[in-house]
């Protein structure tokens, strides 16, 4: 019975040990991970700073241009007033001209609520002043009260200082002539003494 169980025991030890064995050979593996890629080292930032294009600004205009014109005031009675133009001048302060195109030679200053063009003229951006000056010539002409009569035109030019902010509110200076006062009976004909007022 000791033998027995001896060999009971021999062969149950055995039996563990086999089983060890077989459970150690069916238990299954991890999978083999390769290992990572070795990063690419960051490229070193560019050595040359980026320097923004200035951004260019407007110039101020050297010169602006306004317009003179010329208008009738004080025309009751009157059907036509032709006033002949000689010249048309702009000078500074002290006396240097400034560019003029005249537009006209013979106005129209009869026609209620028109202003006719006399002249364009550039102003440089630095002036604060300038002076204004109209010349008249030959022999002009109105219709009054039904009277067709010759004015005498040439005389003394008409002259005035202008501030370049007050041209630059609306670009132009009007001439308003009051024909009323100006148109002057003398021997058989009238005469132009100007009188009137700048109007902007």
């Amino acid at each position: 019975m000791k033998k027995q169980w001896m060999l009971s025991l021999f062969g149950a030890s055995a039996l563990a040990l086999a089983l060890t064995a077989c459970g150690s050979a069916d238990k299954p593996r991890s999978p083999e991970v390769a290992p990572p890629a070795p990063e690419a080292p960051p490229s070193p930032p560019d050595a040359t700073p980026t320097i923004p294009e200035p951004v260019p600004r407007a110039e101020p205009p050297a010169e602006r241009r306004f317009e003179l014109r010329m208008r009738g005031l004080g025309l009751e009675g009157f059907t036509s007033m032709r006033l002949p133009i000689s010249e048309v001048s702009v000078t500074t302060m002290e006396g240097k001209p400034l560019p003029v195109w005249q537009r006209a030679s013979v106005l129209e200053l009869a026609t209620a609520g028109h202003s006719p063009l006399l002249a364009h003229f550039d102003v440089p951006a630095d002036l604060e002043r300038v002076r204004i000056t109209v010349s008249f010539a030959d022999l002009g002409e109105f219709d009054r009260h039904g009277k067709h009569e010759k004015l005498e035109a040439r005389g003394a030019p008409l002259s005035f200082e202008v501030k370049v902010s007050d041209l630059a509110m609306r670009g132009r200076a009007v001439l308003a002539l009051d024909a009323a006062r100006s148109v002057v009976p003398f021997a058989s004909s009238s005469v132009v003494i100007p009188s009137g007022v700048l109007q902007f």
